[in-house]
């Protein structure tokens, strides 16, 4: 996702153990945002929109990264789950146009 003229990272999303407070896996953002957001989900999938017009799937475990949809507009929203006759979709809002994706059964 980062290209070789960006600049450096400078925000993320990390997982914290609450018991400890330690850091268990930390995926780095190029963009910091107060806007975007995160979405976890049942089936261990996490979510996250990022400044920079990307929407990520990650490992809610492990942080690895799984997909990533470059939507081409500013994300400035969360994105968000719903379901349809038991399937079940992701969508978020970037710039003018909302993108949805069906998840895998």
């Amino acid at each position: 996702m980062r290209g070789p003229n960006d600049p450096a990272p400078n925000a993320g999303v990390k997982a914290i153990d609450p018991e400890t407070g330690k850091t268990v896996w930390a995926f780095t953002l190029y963009q910091g945002s107060l806007t975007n957001g995160v979405l976890a989900t049942g089936g261990g999938v996490l979510f996250a929109s990022s400044r920079d017009g990307n929407i990520v799937a990650l490992d809610a475990k492990t942080g690895k990264h799984l997909w990533h949809y470059q939507t081409g507009g500013n994300n400035a929203a969360a994105p968000m789950s719903y379901a349809i006759d038991g399937k079940q979709y992701v969508a978020l809002s970037a710039g003018t146009v909302l993108f949805s994706f069906a998840l895998p059964e």
